[in-house]
């Protein structure tokens, strides 16, 4: 893991870090905020997944939520919501590709090698996380937005706790934007 850079922020420090994800088989950055109270040991942790074209940045800079979370000496996690960079595949569609991972995992090339977000999301970052930072990870709670909120409603974790806003349409319910085109699936339903 590497520290991309730690800032103080509101009594605790905002993070960003990269790491090699074996489920993604690239490197992978997050955003993680850890309030003073991590310090003395393990806090409760809130999973942010944002939307459709975000990064790790999106919710980590427009939510402001590492005040109230400093306050409730909550850890916050925000993934980045697809691999990223050279040999990773893309799309010039803003809704299929690097920044539209949509938190499932590929089983069809080109995108099957990279795009493992579920198996990323759900079992690499969480493992990853308590050897690295003070986290009780018996203490957990998700949000999310748009495609980060389809996610959250499938999240096998052991949260407390989770929440939704605005959930997008769902992509095959919608007609293709030209013939045979790739983007349209179905995520599973929670059971």
């Amino acid at each position: 893991m590497e520290i991309l850079s730690e800032n103080k922020a509101f009594g605790g420090t905002q993070g960003v870090y990269t790491h090699n994800s074996h489920s993604c088989r690239c490197d992978m950055t997050f955003g993680l905020f850890l309030p003073d109270e991590a310090r003395d040991g393990p806090v409760p942790v809130l999973w942010y997944l944002s939307g459709l074209t975000c990064t790790h940045e999106n919710a980590m800079t427009k939510a402001a939520a590492q005040g109230w979370a400093a306050e409730q000496g909550i850890a916050l996690v925000f993934p980045d919501t697809s691999p990223r960079g050279d040999g990773v595949a893309d799309d010039p569609a803003y809704d299929l590709g690097q920044g539209a991972g949509f938190y499932v995992n590929a089983t069809q090339d080109p995108w099957a090698k990279h795009f493992q977000m579920w198996d990323y999301i759900t079992e690499d970052l969480p493992s990853m996380l308590p050897g690295n930072f003070a986290l009780d990870m018996t203490r957990q709670a998700i949000t999310g937005h748009s495609m980060g909120g389809t996610a959250r409603s499938r999240w096998p974790c052991p949260c407390r706790t989770a929440s939704v806003r605005s959930r997008p349409l769902r992509r095959s319910a919608t007609p293709p934007a030209r013939t045979g085109d790739a983007n349209n699936f179905r995520l599973p339903r929670r059971r």
